[in-house]
């Protein structure tokens, strides 16, 4: 028996990519939501301004938010045979 290694330093490389990758949509969703929440403390600037900021920013937050939850999704479809 042998091992791969070529084989295993790839699934060790794409491994990491792919948490880093989650990790960094995680923390640029959750930024988006606080800065989101810090424009609705704010009493400078325009309304609509300000409404369309918040709204953006709100927005860009949750499609990042729900971005990881379906990768989470999708990881656990791979790694569970009885989805298969």
């Amino acid at each position: 028996m042998s091992i791969d290694w070529t084989s295993l330093v790839l699934v060790a490389v794409v491994t990491i990519a792919a948490a880093a990758l989650v990790s960094i949509i995680m923390a640029s969703g959750a930024r988006l939501l606080d800065r989101a929440h810090i424009r609705s403390l704010e009493s400078s600037g325009s309304e609509s301004s300000r409404h369309l900021a918040f709204s953006a920013d709100r927005a860009g937050g949750i499609v990042l938010l729900g971005l990881v939850g379906m990768l989470v999704l999708f990881g656990l479809w791979l790694v569970i045979p009885f989805f298969h």
